[in-house]
């Protein structure tokens, strides 16, 4: 497909944000029935960017399910485009409590929408106690009105965090680090090396060693998407473009490999899990990455593990119309170790879901929608897990929602 570049990518992102703000505000519920004509978004624009992990119109048709849903579905989701709500998600593991809840972290951080029907739409975060669900009284991050926290990460340990937060008039995006005590108290912490960035900062992770940010980045005055790596010990930026759709990013525990779901056609085709080493120089993002997966279905999520040497994918068992399934696999081969989970029925009813694992690659946060929003909390040892009600959260397929 030809390149479209005619529309400015601030005046896209404008109109993608009021869209994205009235669907949130009337938060009423989509169905099958409601679907409207597959649609044909401009090239690497926002909206065609988020459509890589929503699925909703890829040539299987597989759909992932990102939409707004009545007030009393206790949910307030961000969207560009209509998808519909998948039912089935999460079948076929094991129930009841974590084996451990003590071993997992016992706080996790999530982008949450005031339920109050406003334009723009107001995002905060907030703290949740990993037993329970429930927030924690009193602990909030809010920013300024005007801008809108979109993402929100683990930075260096289980208790301290980064969020960012875009100011779409002035096409920046703040970096706000904060932490949690032994109560759940959440504090702001001094500002990062790197206190902001111009442009978009949309799905974020960062190193287990607090050194490194990775991050899928839309920038100011021009179309494209950008993978980018902040280095927070010396300042150093590196920056890789993109001529496809990416999301899915992680980074090994010393912050030297980023890895990412991407295809580099467009219309996006089958997905593929990649890595790159965030020392490599700038440049063309398929010329500096190597590919870690190829799967006869495609990767829709992919996580590394803290060494690098394994990567947790999220992908189809069989056939596109197979199970959802997490899958581990070894790096330096592509082989696959051995399924993990089984997160969803597949079929008609296929959904998928985003990832956020913990500092000790041990426990896995599950989030998505399923009738409704769905989070889980896993044991990957045992396959046990923990269903929580958590009211409200922000779900979109190109944000990272929760972190732990």
């Amino acid at each position: 497909m030809k390149r479209d570049d005619s529309r400015p990518a601030q005046a896209t992102q404008a109109t993608e944000a009021q869209v994205r703000d009235a669907f949130l505000a009337a938060a009423s519920t989509i169905s099958a029935g409601d679907l409207p004509p597959r649609p044909a978004p401009a090239r690497n624009s926002r909206a065609a960017r988020v459509a890589w992990s929503l699925r909703a119109w890829a040539p299987r048709a597989r759909v992932r399910a990102v939409v707004p849903v009545a007030a009393a579905a206790s949910v307030t989701a961000i969207v560009v485009t209509a998808a519909v709500v998948i039912p089935g998600l999460l079948n076929g593991s094991p129930s009841g409590a974590l084996a451990n809840p003590a071993a997992a972290p016992r706080f996790f951080a999530g982008v949450t929408v005031k339920p109050a029907h406003t334009v723009p739409v107001v995002t905060v975060v907030k703290i949740y106690r990993s037993a329970t669900g429930r927030p924690v009284a009193g602990a909030e991050l809010t920013v300024p009105a005007g801008q809108q926290i979109q993402s929100v990460s683990r930075l260096g340990n289980d208790h301290t965090f980064v969020a960012a937060s875009f100011d779409q008039k002035a096409c920046v995006t703040d970096f706000l680090p904060f932490s949690v005590d032994a109560a759940g108290q959440l504090h702001r912490t001094a500002p990062l090396s790197v206190p902001r960035i111009s442009g978009d900062v949309e799905e974020l992770a960062s190193s287990a060693d607090g050194k490194v940010l990775g991050f899928m980045l839309s920038p100011c005055g021009r179309s494209g998407l950008q993978v980018v790596a902040v280095h927070l010990t010396t300042g150093q930026i590196n920056r890789w473009h993109n001529p496809g759709i990416a999301g899915s990013p992680s980074l090994t525990a010393d912050g030297s490999v980023l890895g990412f779901v991407a295809t580099p056609s467009f219309p996006p085709r089958k997905y593929l899990a990649w890595t790159i080493r965030t020392d490599a120089p700038p440049g063309p993002l398929f010329k500096r990455a190597r590919r870690l997966l190829d799967l006869p279905t495609g990767v829709d999520r992919v996580i590394l593990s803290p060494s690098g040497t394994q990567a947790y994918a999220e992908t189809q068992l069989g056939s596109s119309r197979g199970p959802v399934v997490l899958n581990l696999y070894r790096t330096s081969t592509g082989s696959l170790i051995r399924q993990v989970l089984r997160l969803g029925p597949g079929g008609q009813h296929l959904a998928f879901v985003s990832l956020s694992l913990d500092k000790s690659a041990r426990h896995l946060l599950v989030y998505g929608f399923a009738n409704g929003p769905v989070v889980k909390a896993f044991d990957l040892r045992t396959g046990r897990h923990l269903s929580l009600p958590v009211k409200n959260l922000a779900i979109d397929g190109g944000i990272s929602t929760l972190a732990w």
